[in-house]
């Protein structure tokens, strides 16, 4: 079992913020969260957040790579969150990759992808899993 969102960020819920940053990795423990892993061996299975966050940079540079300039640099900006909320980067990262895998597929082979909605879903499963979004 993988585990999602576990970095030096926890957090549990708060009425004015949504999520509350904590320093103690046993408020992520006691939520029970873990991110199963999928069927197939091609598709991206994160760890934690910085995994996402080392993601999004390769994301940046191949789409760099591909004369995809604007579209690296949103996905650079939402790389820059990590550092923020992480229920806040975990949103921004949602909508990026949404975006792009919906709206540029065709910039994208199909491992490609793959690792876009397997990352999305990740990030899904894990805002249900602590009650989120």
């Amino acid at each position: 079992m993988n585990r999602l969102l576990q970095s030096t960020m926890y957090f549990s819920y708060n009425q004015f913020l949504g999520w509350k940053l904590w320093s103690s990795p046993a408020v992520l423990e006691s939520t029970g969260f873990t991110c199963p892993k999928g069927d197939s061996m091609d598709t991206r299975h994160l760890q934690n957040n910085q995994e996402l966050f080392d993601y999004l940079v390769s994301l940046s540079v191949d789409l760099d790579a591909k004369g995809e300039y604007r579209l690296a640099e949103e996905v650079k900006r939402v790389s820059r969150f990590v550092n923020g909320s992480p229920s806040e980067f975990l949103h921004e990262s949602q909508v990026v990759l949404r975006m792009l895998s919906s709206q540029y597929s065709s910039l994208f082979s199909s491992n490609e992808l793959n690792d876009l909605a397997s990352v999305v879903e990740q990030i899904e499963l894990a805002f249900k899993s602590i009650g989120g979004a």
